[in-house]
Order: C-alpha cells, then sequence, then structure tokens
C-alpha cells in the first residue's frame, strides 16, 4: 500500500507547552498522516471538558452559557434566577428554587441532555459537571457574572498514560475515529504540526 496526502484536507496548528487540537472530522475508516516540527505527544479521544457551576445567590438572572457544535445552531442555556421565563429561543435553566452550587448543576445537566443527545454529562456532587460528546467537536462559551462559573472543553494532551511519543520531522498514520480530537502537547521546543488525509494506492 503506497500512502499520498490528499493536500486538500491539510491542516496546521502551532504546538506549544500547553496545547493544540485538530477538530473532530478524523472519520472512521479514513487515513491521516501528522508530523510535526518538534518532539511531541500525541492523544486521540472524543473532546471532553468541565462546566464548574456556582450557587444560585452568585447568579444574575439572564445569565447564560453556549454550546456550539459547529454543525447546528449553537445551543443557549440561560439561568433563570427569577422563575419569570427566559429570552426566546433559549434553553431555560430554572434555578428559582435552588440555593447550591450542586443543585444548579443538576439543573443544567438535565437540560443540556434533554438538548443534545450527543453529548453524556456527570455531576461529581459538589456542582462540577464532566461533559463528554460524541461524534462532534464542541465549544463552551458563558457570560457568568460571577467569576467562579467555569468552561473548559476542547482537546487535551500530556505525557501521561494513552499519549504516544512522536519525533520530530517523523510521519505518523493515524487511524481515524469518529468524533475524536488530536490533542498535541510539545516535548522539547514549541513547534508547527500538521494532518492531512491519507490517499491509499
Amino acid at each position: 500500500m503506497i500512502l499520498t496526502p490528499d493536500t486538500t484536507t491539510a491542516r496546521k496548528v502551532a504546538v506549544t507547552a500547553s496545547q493544540a487540537g485538530f477538530a473532530s472530522s478524523m472519520d472512521d475508516e479514513q487515513l491521516w498522516m501528522f508530523v510535526s516540527t518538534t518532539n511531541c505527544w500525541i492523544k486521540q479521544a472524543n473532546p471532553s471538558g468541565t462546566i464548574t457551576c456556582v450557587a444560585k445567590a452568585s447568579l444574575v438572572d439572564t445569565d447564560f452559557m453556549t454550546i456550539n457544535d459547529g454543525i447546528n445552531s449553537a445551543v443557549l442555556y440561560e439561568f433563570d434566577t427569577a422563575g419569570d421565563g427566559v429570552t426566546g429561543g433559549r434553553v431555560q435553566v430554572n434555578v428559582s428554587t435552588d440555593t447550591t452550587a450542586a443543585q444548579v448543576a443538576e439543573r443544567l445537566k438535565t437540560a443540556i441532555l434533554a438538548n443534545q443527545s450527543y453529548i453524556s454529562v456527570t455531576h461529581n456532587g459538589s456542582g462540577v459537571l464532566t461533559l463528554t460528546a460524541t461524534s462532534r467537536n464542541i465549544t463552551l462559551t458563558e457570560n457568568v457574572t460571577d467569576a467562579g462559573f467555569l468552561v473548559s472543553f476542547g482537546p487535551q494532551a500530556s505525557a501521561a498514560a494513552g499519549s504516544m511519543f512522536i519525533p520530530a520531522n517523523v510521519i505518523m498514520p493515524i487511524d481515524g475515529r469518529a468524533g475524536s480530537n488530536l490533542s498535541v502537547i510539545r516535548s522539547t521546543a514549541d513547534g508547527d504540526a500538521s494532518l492531512t488525509k491519507a490517499i491509499r494506492y
């Protein structure tokens, strides 16, 4: 078998000490070619992340967060602290009878599961939700006034278990996996990485 890169699919990211990530278009049964100008670790996984909720008293009525999959219309989840409804087109997260961050998290979890079925959500019992997406590359944004409300979603990479070391300038074939991100973290100096779909002959 001979592999040739399909240059129309080539994507490039900067590799730094923190992370870089390729979006989730590495479909099943496709082969991709990865190369980096620096030694790095790579990890392929479904995109996942966390939402750290705050107590109802720290929310302002109409605060909201957004989950966007890049395919469908973004879903806006509005926190309704007064119990009087939300802005048209937004999903109500009615926390009017709640108090704690854990209760707010449970309300938000229920709303997400009801509106975005490709996301699984677990709650640690203390107000932190963990989200895992399938077949989508998700982005989270929020406009919650309280700085304690935090969202983090996207590719993660490290030299931990499950990562693979790739020397600089070595082309590595990677099997596609629908819904996954390829995460990259540098091992030595900063550099650039590219991911290109392979054509098989």
